[in-house]
């Protein structure tokens, strides 16, 4: 009797383990885990219970592998799914999957493939559904490692749907995540970040709330994807609130890190730095050794981010220091001093032409031509011109209006996506002497994501053609205003 109330004990104490272990995996504490996990793993090889004893080599797989070793990973889930055929008590799939995971860690894709369908088959036979959703939702993540984000979609997409049946929102939220890096991988960002929207608009509303940082994470990396830095900034902080509030080490630590990564990326790097400070202390809490050293690489971004910025801020300085000397000797009208300082001026790539013409405006409008005659007789010897090479000294400006007015004229009506022409300039007057014809291009305000990505946009082609027309022109179409040609 003592003997049988003993081993109830060893049972009862292998179970408790086993749960503890669990959870620690759950919350991403993989050394306690590890710990937990031998103990466990010596009680049950005394006990001889080989179910209880495949689930807790599973579990050590998974520990494994977060700890970097995926042989050592293969061979526990390989155990585990011996172990369940013995049994014969089910679980194998969970085991099956485990072998997938490994072999995926060391880079033997078919294998894990083939390790994925045993957990399907395996699922199918026994009607287990969420182990279905499960073993698709790893199929999923198999394909998209390696390049394959069709069938991502399509595997994920399935277990995204069985997910929402079951109610599974924590679970769904998981396969939606791999749902639009798919989708994003195939360049459909639109519909990634459609879909993101619908799923966080649909579980804000009447959802799991333990999904919301995972929904709101995904919706962070689609807006980074399209540089819509700010808004993924806003959704990364609120996905940090959310898991603050479920008091979820893991995600607080992923909230951390995504937080701190845009911070860094829109140049607030003091406050990255302190962010990824953060998430350092509980990635190593969590023995999290992938996400330690993710945080510890935006540590280093940082630093050289910061060196970088006070390099920049220096010049940016230099830059406004020197228009306002620029100023000082135009206005004293010192030559020596303003040739000299011009020439720095050329040199120094933070002068703007505009910041040059917001400062002196006021002096060039109160002597116009007593100006532009010091400025030419005064520029720097190494950026003179010879006459011979001299523009006109006028260009026309023609209204880019009735420029397109014009060509519609002559039938050839553009339309929106191709009249991109902002500006339009003539320097001469003689078609076949010194006339030139420039303008500035630039697409629409508003335009389709694959515009943006066009190395070589049909619209800003033709236009470099339009520019042409320029010299041909009449003067009905050309402004009063005359300005200073380059």
């Amino acid at each position: 009797m003592a003997s049988l109330e003993a081993k109830l004990a060893e049972a009862r104490e292998a179970s408790l383990l086993l749960a503890l272990v669990e959870a620690q995996l759950a919350q991403g504490c993989l050394g306690p885990a590890l710990e937990s996990a031998k103990e466990a793993e010596a009680l049950l090889l005394e006990l001889g219970d080989k179910k209880l004893a495949a689930e807790l080599l599973v579990l050590v797989s998974e520990a494994t592998l977060l700890d970097g070793n995926a042989e050592a990973a293969l061979n526990a889930s390989l155990q585990a799914v011996d172990l369940f055929v013995q049994s014969e008590d089910g679980g194998e799939a969970d085991a099956w999957r485990a072998v997938m995971k490994a072999r995926l860690a060391m880079g033997n894709y078919e294998d894990a493939l083939r390790a994925a369908e045993a957990a399907l088959v395996t699922c199918l036979h026994c009607h287990d559904e969420t182990g279905q959703a499960l073993a698709l939702l790893d199929l999923g993540k198999a394909h998209l490692s390696f390049g394959q984000p069709g069938k991502a979609l399509k595997a994920s997409e399935k277990a995204l749907n069985l997910f929402k049946l079951q109610g599974s929102d924590v679970l769904a939220a998981y396969a939606l995540e791999v749902v639009t890096k798919a989708l994003m991988e195939q360049k459909q960002f639109k519909e990634a970040l459609k879909r993101g929207r619908a799923e966080l608009s649909s579980n804000s509303s009447s959802g799991d709330k333990r999904a919301l940082p995972r929904l709101r994470f995904s919706l962070c990396r689609i807006y980074l994807a399209v540089n819509k830095r700010h808004e993924a900034l806003a959704e990364a902080e609120q996905g940090l609130a959310a898991a603050e509030e479920l008091g979820s080490i893991k995600l607080r630590a992923e909230g951390l890190q995504q937080v701190s990564t845009l911070n860094l990326h829109l140049g607030a790097v003091d406050l990255a730095s302190q962010l990824a400070e953060k998430a350092l202390l509980l990635f190593r809490r969590l023995g999290d050794m992938i996400g330690e050293a993710t945080v510890l690489e935006i540590l280093a971004q940082a630093m050289k981010f910061r060196a970088r910025f006070e390099a920049e801020a220096a010049k940016e300085q230099e830059a406004l220091e020197l228009i306002q000397a620029l100023k000082k000797s135009l206005e004293n009208r010192s030559a020596k001093d303003f040739r000299d300082i011009l020439e720095a001026c050329y040199e120094n790539e933070h002068v703007m032409t505009q910041d040059v013409e917001e400062v002196l405006g006021p002096i060039i409008a109160q002597d116009p031509e007593g100006i532009y005659e010091f400025v030419e007789r005064n520029q720097p010897e190494k950026y003179r011109m010879d006459e011979a090479d001299r523009p006109e000294r006028e260009a026309a400006q023609f209204d880019r209006r009735l420029l397109y007015y014009m060509f519609r004229w002559g039938s050839m009506g553009y339309g929106p996506g191709f009249r991109l022409l902002k500006t339009a300039h003539r320097v001469g007057t003689e078609l076949h002497g010194s006339c030139v014809g420039m303008g500035s291009l630039n697409l629409m305000d508003e335009c389709p994501d694959w515009e943006e990505k066009a190395q070589w946009h049909p619209g800003i082609l033709d236009c470099t053609l339009q520019v042409t027309a320029l010299r041909h022109l009449d003067k009905a179409v050309q402004q009063t205003t005359r300005v200073a040609a380059e």
